[in-house]
């Protein structure tokens, strides 16, 4: 490979966004990613083709702890559904239900509002009754929820095709896939980069410029240059499973639906504490903050494709996925082992039907299929993502840590990388 200006590594939705965002003015650039054919998707078994698909509104990220994602989640959100008209991604706009089932939850409800609110997300209001709750859909039931009309899904594979496409198509991107960064050094022209290719061996390079979108190993390719970097990434693997809603009691107009956010204990007990208290021992570590398992609807339609209604939405599959739901084993594996692991689901439908069953009442645990499993790319005791230059190196600048809602927030992170790093 010829010496390059900037070299990004990592093709998920947040490298691609960055080489769509900056190819727009900048010339010269370099997607590297270790997975072969990142571009074909369907064949792959990465985190963006195990992501949820939710398009997150914003309203769960208080900005006194996560700045980064309390402003650029809400624009994100608005960016992601601009380039989805623009360009014809399959996604569809299907709000948020936000359900309190007990009387407790109703102060961490409110909460909710406060952080929507502060993050100036649009339309979010308050259902103070059940039959309120039935207009949106039919099944779920609470005493209070919160509408969300900004939430929605997408589909995530299609989302990075169309990225990659449109990179590909300025002439000024260039991708190199199946090649894993191996060492990074600086010299004085920028930094020496060497990659392993399977097949090929051993190649060195230099890049002006190096971004680190690397994901679940972006915590290593930080320590390349920054050997004292104090962030580590804690893979966080989510299982999840799905239910067709083909009979009365669990047909759903096509919301997302999650419940009132809530602590458990270490042994994923749910704690029905004050708020107050709650946040006590989260901060003591003897407690830990879900957004609970919630229902995500899916896109297609029964040939396995795509279709439009009338008004040109995109129409819902009859598949309605349940989850996340954390690995049993995940706290004592090692984390270099989870950083690959897609295939082990340890939950079993009972599970996900206990966690849903207050507000969904109509499911049984015959409904529910085991689905998949995604891992977010967790910073080990922090809540917000790190996007920032290298400690010792300006011209570096890394991207560690971007869990959920990163696919959300992906154009509008590349949009703050590019006006602050590549002005």
């Amino acid at each position: 490979m010829t010496d390059v200006q900037i070299t990004i590594v990592g093709a998920g939705a947040v490298g691609h966004a960055l080489a769509y965002e900056l190819s727009k003015t900048l010339d010269d650039i370099v997607v590297v990613d270790p997975h072969p054919n990142v571009h074909k998707m369907d064949e792959l078994t990465v985190q963006t083709t195990h992501n949820s698909g939710v398009i997150h509104a914003g309203i769960y990220y208080d900005r006194a702890d996560r700045p980064f994602k309390a402003r650029l989640c809400p624009q994100g959100n608005a960016k992601l559904y601009a380039f989805c008209q623009e360009h014809d991604v399959p996604h569809r706009k299907t709000g948020k239900l936000v359900v309190a089932t007990e009387a407790w939850q109703l102060e961490y409800l409110a909460d909710v509002k406060r952080v929507a609110d502060e993050n100036g997300v649009p339309g979010v209001e308050w259902l103070h009754t059940e039959d309120e709750i039935r207009r949106f859909e039919p099944n779920v039931q609470g005493i209070a929820a919160l509408h969300v009309p900004t939430s929605g899904i997408i589909d995530p594979v299609e989302y990075l095709k169309k990225l990659h496409n449109l990179s590909d198509s300025t002439g000024r991107v260039s991708f190199v896939y199946g090649s894993r960064v191996t060492d990074i050094h600086p010299v004085s022209s920028g930094f020496q980069v060497t990659t392993h290719t399977q097949g090929q061996g051993q190649e060195t390079f230099e890049t002006r410029f190096l971004i680190n979108a690397a994901g679940l190993h972006a915590d290593e390719v930080m320590k390349m240059l920054d050997a004292e970097s104090p962030h580590s990434i804690r893979p966080t693997p989510g299982e999840s499973a799905k239910f067709y809603r083909k009979r009365d009691g669990i047909e759903m107009t096509g919301m997302n639906v999650y419940p009132a956010p809530y602590v458990h204990d270490p042994n994923g007990e749910v704690l029905s504490i004050p708020l107050s208290e709650a946040r006590e021992r989260v901060k003591a570590g003897e407690a830990f903050y879900t957004l609970g398992v919630h229902l995500t609807p899916t896109l297609g339609d029964e040939k396995g494709g795509y279709t439009k209604d009338p008004e040109g939405a995109y129409l819902l599959d009859k598949t309605v996925t349940v989850g996340p739901a954390k690995n049993k084993y995940s706290d004592t594996k090692d984390p270099e082992l989870l950083k690959g692991d897609y295939q082990s689901l340890q939950r079993q439908p009972s599970y996900y039907h206990q966690r849903v069953h207050s507000f969904f009442p109509g499911l049984e645990e015959k409904d529910v299929e085991l689905h998949q499993v995604g891992v977010m790319a967790t910073i080990k005791g922090y809540p917000d993502w790190v996007i920032t230059s290298d400690r010792n190196h300006p011209a570096c600048v890394h991207l560690v840590g971007i869990d959920s809602p990163g696919l959300t927030g992906s154009l509008a992170i590349a949009e703050h990388v590019k006006r602050q790093y590549f002005p």
